[in-house]
């Protein structure tokens, strides 16, 4: 049998184990070098191809070819498109809120048959009727002394007679709400 004894007063390092690390380190470094310079030509390369077919495109635009879409084509898409827009703003008005602050202004005799409600503006048409102006008036008051709706003009009023005995007034106001 046989005994290592270690004199040494320091810890060496073992070279070959040091050595062997650094050179699979500097392997592995290597190939990654390779492998990102043929990454790098590649995507040069590609560069240079779509830029030279996209000069062939604006040459060939420029002599006079014909685009895709026709000006009148153009413009009828974009009708569409407004269009579209306008029935999803429609769709995402918050009727059940507006009727039920409706609900809470308007007084018993008034009857309205016509919300038109403008999200852009931010504005209301109420169109409808009463027996008497007073309960019009105390309507007006209500929607003014509500939060939720400002700047009220009353725009119209018709008093017409259905029967002998009967009266009624129509009415149009206008109004702003908030959200």
């Amino acid at each position: 049998m046989q005994f290592k004894t270690n004199l040494a007063t320091r810890t060496y390092i073992d070279k070959k184990k040091l050595d062997g690390a650094l050179a699979a380190t500097l392997i592995l470094l290597a190939f990654l070098l390779v492998v990102q310079i043929k990454i790098c030509a590649f995507n040069a390369d590609e560069i240079s191809r779509l830029d030279s077919t996209l000069t062939s495109e604006e040459t060939r635009k420029g002599k006079g070819a014909v685009s895709v879409f026709s000006e009148r084509d153009y413009t009828a898409l974009l009708a569409e498109i407004a269009f579209a827009n306008s029935i999803i703003e429609r769709k995402a008005f918050d009727w059940i809120s507006l009727l039920n602050r409706l609900e809470s202004v308007v007084p018993d005799g008034v009857t309205l048959s016509s919300v038109e409600p403008d999200n852009k503006e931010r504005s209301l048409s109420l169109s409808g009727g009463s027996a008497s102006f007073k309960k019009i008036q105390l309507f007006m008051e209500n929607l003014e002394d509500s939060h939720y709706f400002h700047d009220i003009y009353l725009l119209k009023q018709d008093q017409s007679k259905e029967g002998d005995l009967q009266r009624s007034i129509s009415f149009t106001i206008t109004c702003k709400f908030a959200s």
